[in-house]
């Protein structure tokens, strides 16, 4: 099936009025403000509630967490200027740099065209290797081709994505924060001059759900998003959660389900190729608030949630289960199936995005996930 791209060819020509690199030291300018001035600025999205206009974040998740394919169906609906989950994007070219492999790309954006009955066209440009954005050299040549494709097409960059982080990071050790304080630094620099969001992909640790690499990683970035896939239920579902939005509202996550889609191409036997798209998505907003019933008849999981979640206020953000036990039992004595209700608190907790858990040694360490203020510095 041949599905046609749109175009407008009495569109009005764009001024892009692209911003000058700044690497210079004779270029150098202070920006300033004083008091509250700015203070009415209203946070420009490329996908409302997810990912801003303009910003450098970071999206990660487990092997096999279904990331890629949420990434591909973010872009493409960036692409095509498709809402996500009834909320509007911002439509505009994408480029996607599939450094560790572009062949299964195309196919998996060809399921996507069938599933949503429209087509990207030129607005999404696959780049089929690495990029380095702390090379000098393939930095401004990622530049001057954005550039160049914006003027070709008469249309604005709206994204930029580099999957994986470790494949485009040169060789920088994600441990050192020197080093990947620079590499974010660079995608920050391709972000200003094109006026676009820049977007990496990455991994967690092992056998944990947080991102590997140095904390820095989270404070250079403007918004970071987390992917984790359903792995109790026999359906491709995984979970979106904002780990971090800098400014504005982390209560909000999206479930995501996949199914497979036969596109019309064949494999060397002659048979139809299949690959999984997502086929539907929802929002949800964690409010903070629980409704009266829920303050009536919490359940004991929910009890246990609670007060495991204070106890991690008070001590950090950071304790072992063992800890948890030790101090359960120090303020009440021995409770029965103590373990079994802390693991399943646990479960709870970590199912609404409230708590990440990493195996260490024999231990097991939960974290409290910090959500951002609405307005921050």
């Amino acid at each position: 099936m041949k599905l046609r791209e749109k175009t407008d060819k009495n569109a009005k020509k764009i001024d892009h009025n692209w911003s000058d690199a700044n690497d210079g030291i004779e270029q150098f300018r202070i920006k300033k403000s004083y008091g509250s001035d700015g203070y009415m600025h209203v946070l420009p999205w490329l996908v409302k509630h997810m990912v801003p206009a303009s910003s450098v974040g970071l999206i990660y998740g487990r092997s096999q967490s279904f990331k890629t394919f949420f990434l591909i169906d973010k872009c493409c609906r960036v692409a095509a200027g498709l809402d996500y989950c009834g909320k509007p994007t911002k439509q505009g070219i994408v480029y996607l740099v599939a450094a560790e492999g572009g062949s299964g790309i195309a196919k998996r954006i060809r399921a996507w065209e069938l599933e949503n009955k429209t087509t990207v066209g030129n607005n999404l440009i696959v780049v089929p290797h690495t990029v380095f954005p702390t090379s000098d050299h393939q930095r401004q040549a990622l530049i001057d081709d954005i550039k160049a494709e914006c003027e070709r097409q008469n249309k604005y960059i709206a994204l930029v994505v580099f999957d994986t982080m470790s494949q485009c990071a040169n060789g920088a050790r994600e441990n050192d924060a020197g080093e990947v304080s620079k590499y974010l630094n660079q995608c920050r620099s391709i972000a200003t001059q094109v006026n676009c969001t820049v977007i990496n992909v990455h991994h967690t640790k092992k056998d944990s759900d947080d991102f590997r690499g140095s904390s820095t990683i989270e404070g250079n970035l403007d918004f970071m998003i987390a992917v984790k896939r359903n792995a109790s239920s026999k359906e491709n579902l995984t979970t979106v959660r904002l780990h971090k939005m800098k400014e504005a509202s982390t209560r909000y996550r999206w479930e995501l389900a996949l199914s497979e889609v036969e596109i019309d191409a064949t494999d060397e036997e002659g048979n139809f190729v299949k690959t999984l798209c997502v086929h539907s998505n929802k929002v949800v907003h964690l409010s903070g608030e629980s409704t009266d019933s829920q303050k009536k008849n919490p359940s004991q999981c929910e009890k246990d949630a609670e007060w495991i979640l204070e106890l991690l206020k008070v001590n950090n953000g950071e304790l072992s289960l063992k800890q948890i036990q030790e101090i359960v039992i120090s303020k009440v004595g021995k409770v029965k199936s103590l373990g079994m209700r802390v693991s399943r608190a646990k479960k709870h907790l970590a199912d609404g995005g409230l708590i990440t858990s990493e195996k260490t040694g024999a231990e097991v360490v939960i974290r409290l996930v910090t959500h951002e203020s609405p307005i921050a510095a």
